[in-house]
């Protein structure tokens, strides 16, 4: 069994325990045994447009991934974009390395850029094979994804799948429901970030995706990051007057498929339950 470090991030670790429950449930199946770092901090993703610090945050977590010498798996879209682009910035210039391992010496930590980061999505698509050969029920749902742009984007920097169309999740997905919804807007940013500057255009960029999904009789929206999910589930009731559409976790999705139930998959919205424990 493969150890591996599982860095949920702060929104995941605040808001929603059932992405990193089902995530470590669905790994240990495909022989990947998760661990948490202790002493992570925020990832700095969130300071990425307003203080040139946050490449500090970022590195400290790196630089406890590099000591306990554990590969990285990420929950979060800002998270994977905020290790990797760092990363690739120390690549594209050495002497950033030095500068962050003078801030890093005063808390007895030092950062050679070496560990491995891999969203979910990545670990999960390595082992498609395995993974569809453990998924025993096939659901008879239509859902749409809502894909977590900054694991596949700038694609100089992220090297997953096609950045401007990504297809992993409808991939990952498509033997375990009836129907993979397409729809215009499954490759666009999900919205989320505005709504810490721009609550009304983000509200906006949801409204018009759940308009969509509620004409093609969308049963679920399948998302794989913890902001996605934020805007399109936990936010919805405050700008959607339509139907509900629930949203659920991709590893939850997997998680049923693979036979565990709603209950061990901590699924606890009615609408999902009651499409999920009808089957």
């Amino acid at each position: 069994m493969k150890n591996m470090a599982l860095f949920p991030g702060c929104l995941v670790l605040s808001l929603f325990p059932e992405y990193e429950l089902a995530s470590k449930k669905i790994l240990a199946l495909l022989d990947i045994q998760t661990h948490t770092l202790p002493e992570t901090i925020c990832c700095g993703s969130v300071l990425q447009s307003v203080n040139s610090n946050w490449i500090y945050a970022a590195a400290y977590d790196l630089a406890l991934a590099e000591r306990s010498g554990m590969e990285i798996i990420t929950l979060c879209g800002g998270c994977t974009n905020s290790f990797k682009r760092l990363q690739w910035m120390c690549r594209s210039n050495p002497l950033l390395l030095d500068e962050i391992n003078e801030v890093l010496a005063q808390v007895g930590l030092s950062f050679h850029n070496t560990v491995h980061v891999s969203h979910i999505l990545e670990i999960l698509f390595e082992r498609k094979e395995t993974l569809r050969r453990q998924c025993c029920k096939s659901l008879p749902l239509r859902v749409a994804v809502m894909t977590p742009c900054q694991v596949f984007r700038p694609a100089n920097v992220m090297h997953f799948d096609d950045s401007d169309h990504p297809r992993v999740m409808q991939n990952l997905i498509s033997s375990t429901v009836a129907e993979v919804v397409s729809y215009s807007m499954e490759d666009d940013c999900c919205g989320s970030s505005l709504s810490m500057s721009q609550e009304s255009v983000a509200f906006r960029v949801g409204q018009v995706r759940l308009e969509e999904l509620e004409k093609k009789k969308t049963d679920m929206i399948i998302t794989a990051c913890g902001n996605c999910h934020l805007l399109l589930q936990n936010m919805q009731s405050a700008y959607y007057q339509g139907r509900p559409i629930p949203c659920l976790f991709l590893p939850q999705l997997l998680g049923v498929a693979m036979g565990f139930s709603s209950k061990e998959m901590m699924i606890s919205h009615p609408s999902v339950r009651s499409l999920i424990e009808n089957v």
